[in-house]
């Protein structure tokens, strides 16, 4: 705990703050060029870049998903469900993910 004079500020409460908000929107939002392409619909420049540039071991389960979605608009179907799948494993509550599992099953005739 800090004092400030007569205040007492204590730090749990922004440790919280940034472990809880700040922490989740910036792994949402994780790479801002992948987004700005993905946005524009420029599909395979997106991939190119997340090949390039994003390591497989810093994908959040959101660019996962974004990167499987970028595969299933170019009809790279089996790519798009491995990215679905990727996602799904490292967060089993990705709603987005199942959803995207679903679309290429259906996509691939699968039960």
């Amino acid at each position: 705990m800090f004092t400030a004079g007569k205040k007492s500020l204590s730090v749990l409460p922004v440790l919280l703050a940034v472990v809880f908000v700040f922490i989740p929107l910036a792994s949402a939002f994780a790479d801002a060029e992948f987004d700005k392409l993905f946005s524009a619909k420029k599909y395979k420049e997106a991939l190119e870049y997340a090949d390039g540039k994003l390591p497989y071991d810093k994908r959040t389960p959101q660019l996962w998903v974004r990167i499987g979605q970028a595969n299933e608009a170019m009809e790279f179907v089996e790519k798009a469900l491995a990215c679905y799948m990727v996602a799904w494993r490292t967060s089993t509550d990705d709603y987005q993910a199942l959803v995207g599992i679903a679309r290429v099953y259906n996509k691939m005739e699968q039960p």
